[in-house]
């Protein structure tokens, strides 16, 4: 359950994240040159989000797999070494 949360929690994270950037850009196009160079915005916001859950999901994976297994297979190595010594 914890492992789910954290993965829609990184998923979510980097879709705001994505959109927020998204929007920068946009503003700063807006104002440097006089128009929106993203004329077909809602696509490019939607294929921002997407990018941003697919990316999230995958990141978030990976992290779980680093932070959560990876570090505690090393505890859990440790541990026996020094009690069998």
């Amino acid at each position: 359950m914890k492992r789910k949360i954290y993965i829609i929690l990184v998923m979510f994270l980097l879709a705001v994240l994505g959109f927020f950037i998204y929007l920068l850009a946009s503003l700063y196009a807006i104002n440097r040159l006089g128009f929106d160079l993203f004329a077909f915005w809602p696509i490019a916001a939607v294929v921002v989000i997407l990018l941003g859950i697919f990316g999230g999901l995958f990141l978030g994976k990976i992290w779980w797999k680093f932070v959560y297994i990876d570090r505690r297979m090393k505890k859990i190595k440790g541990n026996n070494s020094t009690l069998r010594n």
